[in-house]
């Protein structure tokens, strides 16, 4: 098993046993899967790409898989891919909530009145991607 022939072509169950004998064999599923993961993330969540590192959060996820593995009990049901994947996608979902519950009021217009006061309609996200818009005088 000592060359990168051999390695590659393990299984996903084959390399979940080298795993568990030695946990240093993880890096094997952290290379093998982590184009395909933040490709993935990138796709889905692209409108957020500016203010997601999608880097750290499958860094995130590879930890989350070590402690499970570790804890003992784990069994694949799916391919290590699938389930970094999920992982990833439930990482990045909590992140953009937190983003869109951070995001700054957008001012939509703002319109002057004859006694000088001025409306200025404004926005901002609110839960499951609605918005609701405020109405505010200033004078």
């Amino acid at each position: 098993m000592s060359t990168d022939t051999s390695i590659s072509s393990l299984t996903d169950n084959e390399l979940l046993a080298l795993i568990k004998k030695d946990i240093k064999n993880l890096d094997i599923i952290y290379h093998r899967c982590k184009t395909g993961c933040i490709n993935f993330m990138r796709n889905k969540f692209s409108d957020y790409s500016s203010k997601v590192d999608f880097e750290d959060i499958y860094h995130e996820a590879h930890l989350v898989l070590m402690r499970k593995i570790d804890e003992g009990g784990f069994s694949l049901t799916a391919t290590f891919q699938t389930y970094l994947i999920s992982i990833c996608k439930n990482q990045c979902r909590n992140t953009v909530k937190n983003i869109k519950k951070t995001e700054p009021l957008q001012v939509l217009c703002v319109l002057k009145t004859e006694r000088l006061r001025v409306l200025v309609l404004s926005y901002h996200y609110w839960h499951n991607q609605t918005f609701k818009l405020n109405a505010s005088f200033i004078y």
